[in-house]
């Protein structure tokens, strides 16, 4: 008996802290979904999707699960078939990411599977890599966010042009220091936008909205074929 009332407390708590995260300060609400297309050299290959699918409980730790999908169309996915899936489930506070799991699907190979728990207090990644059935752990040295996580923290940002933000990129099993600065204040399309650009190399390029959505309207990143750019073309609220 006591355990049962145990979980229904446990229950309306977890509503409760919901209903109040939904009237939080975040430019986001559970439901969103960006729509992009994405192009090559100019040319479309494909779609990306950025989505805030939820609240859920990841180790006991109250999240946000992020996800972002790319997947060739056309013409691009008869020569080069690519569906890659990265969801991210970031503290409702911080926006920093406990978890991270990745998919990819390259043509006719076997697919990969990533996925990494991350204490960002103790410093620590577990990583398990499902395709080869590896496990290890790796030491951290300071926050560490994935692309998409990277995305929603720095559009909950009071963004200013000159500021520098330092973290480790996680990409796939890989880690690398990155900083991104603001660089300037710009026109992207009808909208005027803040530029927040890697230093040094520029790979990752992202323009956010200068309004209180801070809407990621355009999102270039550097790969070994040439930099792709997502341009936001729709945006839906389920809300």
């Amino acid at each position: 008996m006591k355990k049962k009332l145990a979980k229904c407390i446990a229950l309306i708590l977890l509503f409760f802290a919901i209903a109040c995260l939904e009237l939080g300060a975040h430019p986001f609400k559970i439901g969103e979904k960006l729509t992009y297309t994405v192009k090559l050299f100019l040319l479309p290959v494909g779609e990306q999707i950025l989505e805030v699918k939820e609240i859920t409980q990841i180790n006991g730790q109250l999240t946000y699960h992020l996800c972002s999908r790319v997947k060739t169309s056309g013409w691009a996915d008869l020569l080069f078939s690519y569906d890659y899936r990265l969801e991210s489930f970031v503290d409702v506070d911080t926006l920093y990411p406990c978890q991270i799991r990745s998919y990819a699907q390259e043509e006719d190979s076997p697919p990969k599977e990533i996925i990494v728990q991350i204490d960002q207090k103790k410093g620590v990644a577990s990583i398990e890599n499902r395709a080869t059935e590896k496990k290890w752990e790796r030491k951290l040295s300071t926050t560490t966010l994935d692309i998409t996580s990277l995305i929603y923290w720095l559009r909950n940002q009071e963004l200013k042009v000159g500021q520098i933000f330092s973290f480790l990129l996680l990409e796939d099993a890989s880690l690398r220091p990155i900083k991104i600065e603001v660089v300037k204040k710009e026109k992207v399309g009808n909208h005027l936008a803040f530029l927040c650009s890697e230093v040094g190399s520029g790979e990752i390029k992202i323009w956010f909205s200068a309004d209180k959505d801070r809407l990621p309207l355009r999102i270039e990143t550097d790969t070994t074929v040439g930099t792709l750019t997502s341009k936001l073309v729709k945006i839906e609220d389920s809300q």
